[in-house]
């Protein structure tokens, strides 16, 4: 249940899950090689393989955000 002291749309304390950083990308989210072929990235976007603008690798664990909920991270310790 919400506290009725609180502004309307703010979740409930209660509700809200601990983060803590992503551990297979150390909370960066991204990893510096292209999506393209796993190629390291120049600069901002360039693929150093093929010279052409690719995205970086999206990690895997935490889908991109660079954090997980303390249960998906309690979850991936547990399992390395």
């Amino acid at each position: 249940m919400t506290d009725p002291n609180l502004p309307t749309g703010t979740p409930d304390p209660a509700e809200v899950q601990e983060m803590k950083e992503c551990p297979a990308c150390m909370g960066e989210g991204l990893f510096g090689e292209s999506d393209c072929c796993g190629a390291s990235i120049k600069w901002t976007d360039i693929c150093e393989e093929c010279l052409e603008h690719c995205d970086e690798n999206e990690c895997d664990i935490c889908n991109g955000k660079g954090e997980l909920t303390k249960q998906e991270y309690d979850l991936y310790k547990s399992n390395e």
